[in-house]
């Protein structure tokens, strides 16, 4: 009888590839509430200060990292040129906002209790996924690993497989100013009254005193713009609204993101290559909010991980919710005057709270 060579282990029972929102989440998931014996890998190339976020949030219970959090409001505003519409939100649910740089740098100085994680700052190019393994290629070289989690993409574009193909995209200024100019209690959700010259687009305001705030110029649209379309817009937002000119206040610090609002169900990837945050579809289509689905979404990996090396398929949204994520981006994308009347017939007609659990998925029909 021939002996059959003996299977080599691959070096790491997980990888990790790509940090950002999603994957810092779930190797912190992994660390807290996973095998404690789990090798992982955690490549993740991005430099502290390369793109820094502000993610917000209004579900506690489902963000273990509330600890973290950079400030909270007890109203939202909504503006249009119809209604303002201020929304008490209290401190339950509240609205909620982490800093991505503060968020790195506690999941990190976390992990370094971690016997069995490793950290590169390589980048991926790679994989191939084998029976038994998947093989990864980095810029330092081949490592391998029973399971693979990506947070990014090499190839495929998700926008090629949307009906709809709308993007949720902003550049945001953090500013200073010498004067009381914002009210610290409220957040702006939406503020309608700006240009509507190429799609649906709003400001969207988070003060963090009365003298410093965020402004994000943001377009639900399926291409970007050039970046002096944001930065001018947000000019003439501070000057209208706030009579605040150029030299009124000082830019603390800028953001850009673009985030896809894609109506596809969770991507479940393969048996041993399974995609996370954003580009499974962890975004709320209609929304753009990913903070706490990406939280719940890591949790379930961390807890399938006690049970199954390789791990069920996290759940898509009920049909319900996918339907009127569709008709809603049906809408962004023909009839944008139709969605900001939308809005406003929300916060209008429905209990903040509510709405909220709503944007969240946890309501009844």
């Amino acid at each position: 009888m021939v002996k059959q060579p003996r299977l080599k282990k691959p070096d790491y029972d997980v990888i990790i590839s790509g940090g950002g929102c999603a994957g810092l989440s779930l190797a912190w998931n992994l660390y807290r509430f996973g095998p404690a014996d789990q090798r992982i890998l955690l490549i993740d190339p991005e430099q502290p200060d390369e793109n820094p976020r502000t993610w917000c949030y209004w579900n506690k219970p489902a963000v273990p990292f509330h600890h973290l959090r950079r400030k909270s409001w007890n109203h939202i505003n909504l503006h249009t040129n119809a209604k303002d519409l201020r929304c008490r939100v209290g401190s339950t649910p509240g609205y909620h906002s982490i800093d991505s740089t503060d968020y790195r740098e506690w999941i990190y100085q976390d992990l370094t209790g971690h016997p069995f994680l490793k950290t590169s700052s390589t980048r991926t190019r790679s994989w191939e996924e084998k029976t038994d393994h998947v093989k990864v290629r980095t810029d330092e070289g081949e490592v391998t690993c029973g399971l693979l989690f990506q947070n990014h993409h090499l190839k495929n574009n998700p926008y090629e497989t949307s009906r709809f193909g709308i993007k949720q995209h902003f550049i945001g200024w953090e500013i200073e100013t010498d004067r009381q100019s914002f009210d610290p209690n409220t957040a702006t959700f939406m503020d309608f009254r700006v240009d509507q010259t190429h799609g649906l687009t709003f400001m969207y305001v988070l003060p963090w005193s009365a003298t410093s705030a965020l402004f994000e110029y943001t377009f639900f649209t399926p291409s970007v713009v050039d970046d002096a379309v944001y930065e001018e817009g947000i000019k003439a937002y501070l000057k209208e609204y706030y009579d605040l000119g150029d030299a009124d206040y000082t830019i603390t610090r800028r953001e850009k993101g673009v985030i896809p609002m894609l109506e596809n169900l969770y991507s479940g990837g393969s048996k041993r290559v399974r995609p996370i945050g954003v580009i499974s579809g962890a975004a709320k289509p209609s929304s753009g909010y990913a903070f706490t689905r990406i939280q719940k979404q890591t949790r379930f990996y961390a807890d399938q991980l006690k049970h199954n090396p390789l791990p069920a398929v996290y759940p898509p949204s009920a049909r319900r919710f996918r339907t009127y994520d569709q008709i809603l981006l049906s809408i962004i994308r023909d009839n944008p005057q139709t969605a900001i009347d939308a809005f406003e017939k929300l916060f209008t007609k429905v209990p903040t709270n509510r709405l909220l659990r709503f944007l969240d998925e946890e309501t009844t029909p």
